[in-house]
Parts: C-alpha cells; sequence; structure tokens
C-alpha cells in the first residue's frame, strides 16, 4: 500500500473545512430515502450561481445565499455581539454557530411536527422600505423599486389569489414565482397542472428543509413578496427588454429550486430533471464542447471578488494557471474535453502535493474509470451545459494550481475533498494502491 492510501483518508478528514468553506457551490435537494432536504455539493451551475455569490458576505455566506433577507438584522445583531465580545476579549462570534442554531431549531420543529410553510404578516411591512433597505443597491435599483414595488406587490397579490393560492404561504408564493419565471425564461407556456406540481415541490422540498423550518415569519413575508415582485417585474420590463426579463427570470428560478435552470425540463403536466432522462435515454457522456473564451478566468475574478488586488491581475493570474494545467495534462496524455479524463489529472496533480509523489501510470488510468462511472450516473453532470462543464473543470484546475504552487498539503487534500463530491463520491469510501484506485465501501 501506497501513501497515497493515506492520502485518500486524509481527504477524509483534513479536507472537511476546506469542502465547507465552498459553502456557495453548495445545492439543496429533498431526500425521499432519509425524507429530509439536504445540502449537496455541486460545481456544475457555476454561471447561474454567479450573481447571488457575488452578493455575499464571506463571514455568512451560507445564511445570506438562502435567505438575504436577514442580512441586515444579521449585521446589526453581530454588530451588537462583537462589541460585547471586544469588551469580553473573546472575538466574533462564526457564522458557522449561527448556522448550527439555525438548524438544531429547524430540526425541532420538524421532530415536534409542527413543521409548516405559511406565515403570520407583519404590521407595517412595506416592501417598499425593504427593497430600498436590504436589495436595492445601485441607483437604477433603488428607482425601480420606488416606483413600482407597491403597485407590483398589490398585482402580486392579486395573481395569488386569482389562482387559487394562499398570500401567506411561501411554498405557493415560490410555485408562481417559478410557473411565471419559467414561462419568460424558456417562452413556453404553463397550465394549471404545472402550476399544481410546482405547489407540491416547494412544499416538500420547504417542509423538510431545515434552515427554512429555523427561520421566522418576517423574513418568510420578506421572502414572498421580494420573489414576487421581481418575478412579477421581470414580466413588466419583457417587452421593452427582453434580454433583462429573462436574466431576472433565471435568478428567480435560481434562487427558489435553489439549483441551476439547466437541471429543469417541462413535461405535459409537470417539471422533470433533464439529466435523469438523459441517463434514461442511455445518452449520458463525459465528453463536452470545449471551446476558448468560455470566460472562466473573468468569472474567477468576479467570484473572488478581492478588495486588494484588480481584477484583470487576477484574471490574468488565472488565465496562465489554467495554461499551466493543460500544457502539463497535456503530457500525460490528458484529453480536454473528457470530465473524466480531467477530473484524473485533477486528482493526480493534487495528489502529488499530499504525497511528494507523483501517481503512476495504472493509479491515474484507475482514477479516470472511478470518475467516468460516477460521471456517467450522476444527474446534476449529465444536465449541465458545456460551459457549466467547462468552468466547474477550470475552477478546480485554478485551485490544482495554487496547491501546487504554495506546494500546501493542506490545499491539496481539500482540493481532492472537492473533487471527490463534484462527482457524488466520498473520498473515505475508496483507497489507493499501487494497482489502482478501489472502492472499499
Amino acid at each position: 500500500m501506497t501513501v497515497l492510501r493515506h492520502l485518500i483518508m486524509l481527504g477524509a478528514m483534513a479536507c472537511a473545512a476546506p469542502l465547507s468553506a465552498q459553502i456557495d457551490d453548495y445545492e439543496e435537494r429533498f431526500n425521499p430515502v432519509t425524507g429530509q432536504t439536504e445540502r449537496i455539493f455541486n460545481p456544475w451551475n457555476e454561471n447561474a450561481n454567479l450573481q447571488r455569490r457575488w452578493e455575499m458576505d464571506r463571514d455568512y455566506n451560507d445564511l445570506v445565499r438562502r435567505h438575504g433577507d436577514e442580512a441586515r438584522e444579521l449585521d446589526q445583531w453581530w454588530d451588537k455581539r462583537d462589541a460585547e465580545r471586544d469588551r469580553q476579549g473573546a472575538g466574533r462570534v462564526s457564522a458557522a454557530g449561527l448556522i448550527q442554531q439555525r438548524l438544531a431549531k429547524g430540526r425541532a420543529r420538524i421532530k415536534a411536527g409542527k413543521a409548516s410553510t405559511s406565515f403570520a404578516p407583519q404590521p407595517g411591512f412595506s416592501v417598499t422600505a425593504y427593497l430600498l433597505d436590504a436589495r436595492a443597491k445601485t441607483p437604477q435599483e433603488r428607482q425601480a423599486a420606488t416606483q413600482y414595488g407597491t403597485s407590483l406587490s398589490q398585482a402580486y397579490h392579486s395573481e395569488i389569489k386569482a389562482r387559487g393560492l394562499r398570500a401567506n404561504d411561501v411554498a405557493d408564493g415560490y410555485a408562481l414565482d417559478f410557473i411565471l419565471a419559467w414561462e419568460l425564461w424558456s417562452g413556453r407556456k404553463t397550465t394549471a397542472a404545472h402550476l399544481a406540481f410546482a405547489r407540491t415541490e416547494a412544499r416538500k422540498f420547504l417542509i423538510h428543509d431545515l434552515i427554512f423550518q429555523g427561520g421566522g415569519d418576517a423574513e418568510r413575508q420578506m421572502d414572498f413578496e421580494y420573489f414576487g415582485v421581481l418575478t412579477l417585474y421581470a414580466r413588466q420590463v419583457a417587452a421593452q427588454n427582453q434580454s433583462l426579463a429573462r436574466q431576472i427570470a433565471e435568478a428567480v428560478i435560481t434562487s427558489v429550486i435553489r439549483g441551476s435552470v439547466d437541471t429543469v425540463e417541462m413535461t405535459a403536466t409537470g417539471f422533470a430533471h433533464k439529466g435523469q432522462r438523459i441517463i434514461a435515454q442511455g445518452k449520458a457522456t463525459t465528453l463536452f464542447a470545449a471551446r476558448t473564451g468560455v470566460g472562466t478566468p473573468e468569472f474567477y475574478a468576479r467570484q473572488l471578488n478581492a478588495q486588494t488586488v484588480p481584477a484583470d491581475v487576477i484574471s490574468r493570474q488565472a488565465q496562465q494557471k489554467i495554461a499551466a494545467f493543460y500544457a502539463e495534462m497535456g503530457k500525460y496524455g490528458g484529453t480536454r474535453n473528457d470530465l473524466a479524463s480531467l477530473a484524473a489529472m485533477l486528482l493526480a496533480a493534487n495528489a502529488s502535493v499530499v504525497t511528494g509523489q507523483i501517481p503512476n501510470a495504472r493509479q491515474i488510468a484507475s482514477a479516470e474509470r472511478v470518475a467516468r462511472a460516477a460521471i456517467l450516473k450522476s444527474p446534476d453532470i449529465q444536465a449541465a451545459s458545456d460551459q457549466n462543464k467547462q468552468l466547474a473543470a477550470e475552477l478546480l484546475m485554478i485551485k490544482a494550481v495554487d496547491a501546487m504552487q504554495a506546494r500546501s498539503a493542506a490545499m491539496g487534500c481539500g482540493n481532492i475533498a472537492q473533487i471527490f463530491a463534484a462527482l457524488g463520491e466520498k473520498p473515505e469510501d475508496y483507497q489507493l494502491t499501487e494497482a489502482g484506485l478501489v472502492k472499499v465501501k
């Protein structure tokens, strides 16, 4: 057994922190086996996630991504807590602690049979005031919020009532938001059956979502109003600016389903996962149409959102790292447009940092076989666009080169954990022998 067996076991333990730090690449899915809504690592929808990721505060990006309406309240709470802790010398409260409290509250509510998707409307709530206070950042957004906030909210409530939905239920709101946004984004009309399907799925999802169940009435009302107004605003501007309307519609879909629009397909009576259909039809593949100019360096710069280094510098450095990885990969016969080949090369590059040894040809080949099998059975990967597949791979290349340049075993180990998670696998389920990668669980 080589030291690479240690690598795989190390990936299961030491990489837990780096993996959890990439919380922005998580999606949430209802798991019928466990009966809970669970977070899964999915980097295959990078471009769809950029807008919400870019707006995150790094210290509590998980909470704000899913419940951005809490940001102001959370900031105020932190300011008070920081002041108190500074006096006590205890330092800043961690976002992880807040999230755990939220999860515990949601878990207790579900266990007690009190989970719901409804809310008690808060007296004096003003959607316009909320938009100006927490959402509208640019002058154009503030103007739109002032001009349309109240009227669009009234129109939204009228639409809710006309369709027989509840005006105090987030699941009903999400269902309508999704249906209206889907029509704008896809150009296809839906039916009452599609709305009923979306309503059922939204309720099933939210009723088991620990984070959502751990929230309160005010937050639920903010979610309900915000996405409703945003959806109707997209419909309002569609006649003058179809491109903007589709962008807003995609942002709404991404937010309410908490995943990529790439994965969604409309059926006669509902919606299905595109990747599942591809696999069922025997059309799954590890290949994608690679192209130059996909924009990974610029995407990486925006994703990083550094305050001290100019974006063009970050972008240029990222491009150099991607080119270096492709050049090194070519020496080993890797295929640039094959995700399985890329995954194997990424694992090998990071393994060399962690162990100080370059994996042999048999080990790389077996890693490619494992990756290929995982990719061919992954609905998320199969549903991803070619652009998203290339973005995901090239972003992992940048991280691999960073680990090699820093000679950081911790970074390499964290990258390995992410690669396994991106494939839907667990590093602790594998051992790497001289003969190759072996699944032991």
